[in-house]
């Protein structure tokens, strides 16, 4: 408990301060999620050679998915579509959005396979504080934080 309260406040503090991190982000992400982490060049390029082959490997998985979703879009607005179809369809659609969660984690276990002890430690920090984020606001309203 004291650990996430140590952790609610420390993201607090730095996501709400007049002179955050925040403030004035540099012009993309890739230069926040270096800046925060403190990653070296190589590990820049590296994240970036693994960020293009996930965002290739999606965008194929989506290509594939879109015609599929048309297709069983069209069949459930035909009247009287075949049950045996439909079925084929949602199944085809469900493996390949289960395709993109797992490359999805295979990207992040790449990109956490890059960073040293330290950055690892802020990484698992911030994603701590992100599902903590949605109370953030309602803290902050009432002067809490």
């Amino acid at each position: 408990m004291k650990k996430f309260v140590f952790l609610f406040l420390l993201i607090s503090a730095f996501i709400f301060s007049e002179e955050g991190f925040l403030e004035s982000p540099p012009p993309n992400p890739v230069e926040v999620v270096a800046r925060y982490l403190n990653l070296s060049e190589e590990q820049v390029e590296l994240w970036l050679g693994i960020l293009d082959d996930f965002r290739i490997s999606q965008n194929e998985l989506i290509n594939q998915i879109r015609p599929l979703e048309e297709n069983l879009r069209n069949l459930l607005n035909s009247g009287n579509p075949e049950p045996q179809e439909v079925g084929n369809l949602v199944i085809k659609i469900d493996l390949l959005r289960k395709e993109m969660k797992e490359n999805e984690e295979i990207y992040r276990d790449n990109f956490k396979a890059l960073l040293n002890e330290e950055q690892l430690e802020k990484y698992v920090l911030l994603k701590s504080a992100f599902k903590l984020a949605p109370l953030f606001p309602a803290f902050q309203e009432t002067r809490l934080i």
